[in-house]
This record gives structure tokens, sequence and C-alpha cells, in this order.
């Protein structure tokens, strides 16, 4: 008899809704899990070499509990966000995954476009963790570490809430982005994520493809909060004004007209309201560092008191205006 159906590829029989194979899921969590310990050692030999950017700013020394808990937290869940997005890449019928349907648009045109996708979705986000309750509840705690050395592990402590939308945009990217990505080239690209998300928290002064990347960008932006929010690329930063290529100038620029009058105690010598809107950044100078420091203070009348420590236990210092 006539067949109804000419025979389906084996990418479209996938079944959207099937586990992946407990051989497949168990190397997976192990691999995540100690993925981190890994890129601490082999990113830093990758750029071995590469010259240190300057310490400019007060250096987290010490976890302490709340950053090791968050740590922990972010490790564990980054092990369920590696299942779900190996099993999209795998699983999903659109997702090609045979080697014969490798193509130039699924590889070498897909994996630049899965980063300007990501870093779109997370300069919106990250934009967002800048303003009103985001800051201090949740973004705050990454910005403690003003000089990040750790590599990985400074860039992966951060506030539960923060890292799981982080790691999901990645997701939400490879859905997004047309052509569809390889699965190699999705996979590629999550690998490539790891590494440089480390790379920009180090000291090293890396620059890839012609400074498309940038570690200089991203250490700014932990000294200077309101700019440079993408994270592997300042496509975006420099399409939507937020893109700052150094700190030069920035006292000439930041200051209200005229000045900002100055209220001090401890070691704080001058500080300098910075923006206009109901939460605010300040940013205070001490006796013994020449380099501005940026602080979140929050109002309190006509004065903004520094919610972080100073380089000193129990400096505090006020601006007003």
């Amino acid at each position: 008899g006539r067949r109804s159906a000419l025979p389906r590829a084996p990418s479209q029989v996938r079944d959207r809704a099937g586990m992946l194979p407990l051989a497949v899921m168990a190397p997976l969590v192990v691999a995540t899990w100690f993925s981190y310990d890994v890129m601490a050692v082999v990113v830093p030999f990758l750029f071995q070499g590469t010259p240190e950017l300057p310490r400019r700013g007060k250096h987290l020394d010490g976890f302490g509990p709340t950053d090791r808990a968050y740590i922990i937290i972010n490790r564990l869940s980054s092990v369920l966000f590696v299942l779900h997005y190996a099993h999209h890449i795998t699983h999903t019928p659109a997702v090609p995954t045979e080697a014969g349907s490798l193509s130039l648009l699924n590889t070498l045109v897909a994996l630049p476009a899965l980063f300007l996708a990501f870093d779109l979705l997370y300069w919106a986000w990250h934009r967002a963790l800048h303003l009103g309750l985001a800051y201090p509840w949740v973004h705050k705690h990454h910005h403690r570490q003003v000089v990040p050395t750790r590599g990985i592990f400074d860039a992966i402590n951060v506030h539960p809430v923060e890292f799981i939308v982080g790691e999901w945009l990645h997701l939400l990217a490879v859905m997004l982005v047309r052509p569809r990505a390889h699965a190699a080239t999705a996979a590629l690209f999550l690998v490539l994520m790891g590494v440089l998300t480390a790379a920009n928290h180090t000291r090293l002064d890396v620059r890839l493809l012609q400074g498309a990347f940038s570690v200089r960008a991203h250490d700014l932006h932990h000294r200077v909060p309101n700019c440079n929010y993408g994270q592997y690329t300042m496509a975006w930063d420099r399409a939507l004004g937020t893109y700052r290529g150094d700190d030069k100038g920035l006292a000439e620029e930041a200051g209200p007209q005229g000045g900002a009058r100055v209220r001090v105690t401890a070691e704080a010598t001058r500080c300098q309201r910075v923006s206009q809107s109901q939460t605010q950044w300040v940013r205070y100078e001490t006796a013994s560092a020449s380099d501005w420091e940026w602080v979140w203070a929050q109002r309190a009348g006509h004065a903004l008191d520094l919610e972080r420590s100073a380089p000193a236990p129990g400096t505090h210092a006020a601006c007003e205006w």
C-alpha cells in the first residue's frame, strides 16, 4: 500500500518531554559542580602572561558566611541549569544535533548572535538590579567586591536571585536566536560563558577580538557602577549610552554644579553626590588613598548616609547639598 508520510528525520522525532539518560545526567552533575574549581585554575593558565589591571579601591579580603552560602547555593542551582540547558538542546526538535546538519549559519553566525542576544537581555536585567530596592536587597552583595581577584568565585558571589535569573537568560538567548544554533554551538556558548565570566573577575587585562571582549570594561563597572552593564560585550552599552572606557574626568562629570557641600567624620575626607534619584550613589575618598571608591547610599532627609563600610571599621560620612 501507499505510505501516508515520509519517514521523519531523527531531530523531528525526539521526545520533548523525555528525560536525559542517567548515564548523561550523572556526569553532567559532577562536571558542573567541579567546573568551578577547574576554571579557577584553568582561566589564569589560559591567559598567563597577560598584564594585570591596577588595583583601585578596597578589596574584599575574605568570604564571610553569607558569601560562602551564596556560592554553594549558586553552584547547586547551576547544576539544575546545566541539566535544563542540556535537555533543551538535545530534546527540542528545532535544535539541530546531527553532525551532518552543521552549517555556517548555525555555527559561525549563531555563536556571536547568542552573545549579542544574551547581553541585550543581561543589560536590561543588570540595569534593573541597580534601580530602587533591587540594588540594596539583591545586587549590592556583589558590589561589595570593588577589586575582583578570585575569578569565578568572585563572579558567582552574588545573591541567588541574581545568579539564577542570569543563568537562565543564557537559555532564553538560545531559544530566541534565529537561525537556530546547532547543539554543539550552544554547548560551546555555555563553556565560553564560564571562561569569560571568570576572566571578567580577575585582575588580568584580557582583550579578545579587537576589544569586543575586555575585562577592563567590567572591572570599571565594579568601581563605577552606573556604566558598562553588559557581561561579554559592550555593544549594547555603546548603543544605549551607558558605556565608559575609563574613569578619567569622572570627578568633573559626576558632581552637582558648584560642587557638593560635605560633612564628614573619621577617615573619609570628601564625598560627592552623583545622581538626583531617590536612591543615590555617593563616592568618597580617604586620606590614605587617592582613588575614588563608589559606595551605596540611601537618601535620608537632606543627607546621604553611607551604608557600606569605609576602609576603616566604623568610618561614617555623609554628603549634604
